[in-house]
């Protein structure tokens, strides 16, 4: 079970998620597809909010499991980092683009969320987080990742905020 959870949570890590989503769109871009490359372009920017939002781990300082086996409760800690999930908040979040993006595709739908409940229950196996680091870590990434999707800069007539820099202003 070690090599399939290792194989799992490598594919929520930034590398696999570069991977993934870097196929996704050069898929969407070798066949014309603006939907695909929209899509991982969303999922991208979503799962750039969740790791922004999971800066949250170092002012909690919750301690894993593997350095702390007997209390979950051990928080304020300068090495800790287990709260929540980033593994989790980034599949979950590319998982809410996914099936927002793709509504109708039941089978799809299914095999996103089966996937994204894998990678974050890989983190338990590997003694990394709590149960409840993942459980927020999905609730944060999901939500992140279905407003990315609703609020999607690439439909007409949406409002969009879009941070700027300018080398005039102070």
């Amino acid at each position: 079970t070690d090599d399939v959870s290792s194989l799992l949570r490598d594919t929520g890590s930034r590398a696999g998620g570069i991977v993934i989503l870097g196929s996704a769109y050069a898929y969407g871009l070798a066949t014309g597809t603006h939907h695909i490359r929209e899509t991982a372009q969303l999922a991208a920017q979503a799962v750039l909010i969740t790791q922004t939002i999971g800066g949250v781990k170092w002012l909690t300082g919750r301690e894993r499991p593997k350095d702390s086996p007997d209390d979950s409760w051990n928080w304020g800690n300068d090495g800790g980092h287990a709260f929540f999930s980033g593994h989790s908040s980034g599949v979950w979040s590319a998982a809410g683009v996914f099936v927002e993006r793709y509504p109708d595709n039941d089978a799809f739908k299914l095999g996103v969320y089966s996937w994204a409940t894998a990678v974050s229950l890989t983190r338990i196996n590997d003694d990394a987080h709590w149960a409840s680091d993942l459980l927020v870590g999905g609730l944060v990434g999901y939500g992140v990742g279905v407003m990315v999707a609703r609020y999607d800069p690439f439909i007409e007539n949406n409002a969009v905020v879009m941070p700027t820099l300018n080398a005039d202003y102070g």
